[in-house]
């Protein structure tokens, strides 16, 4: 809680704290790449990342496309579920739509 508050403040959505005893919100953790947390509250990830997309890190849901914590697979690349950030398809290879999974 932070000093002088009645109530604890929940850790926002795209960050989790697995512990107790947190004096603020600093003390949140941001969502692991290839995970997210969707809702305020967490005390651990919610799950992967979609299929087709790629979860960098503080995502708040499981198909981010705002390019900071996340976005659809982009054309050439590929991304299975829990997804990082993008593979490149492999040599001889080629997607040419966005959202590959394989």
């Amino acid at each position: 809680c932070e000093e002088g508050s009645v109530l604890p403040e929940k850790c926002p959505s795209g960050t989790y704290l697995p512990t107790t005893g947190a004096r603020s919100v600093g003390d949140c953790l941001p969502c692991e790449p290839g995970k997210f947390c969707l809702e305020p509250g967490k005390t651990n990830v919610t799950g992967n990342c979609s299929p087709g997309y790629f979860c960098v890190e503080g995502a708040n849901n499981s198909q981010p496309r705002d390019g900071q914590t996340g976005d659809i697979c982009p054309i050439g690349s590929f991304c299975p579920e829990g997804s990082a950030y993008h593979q490149t398809c492999p040599e001889t290879t080629y997607m040419d739509q966005t959202g590959a999974e394989e």
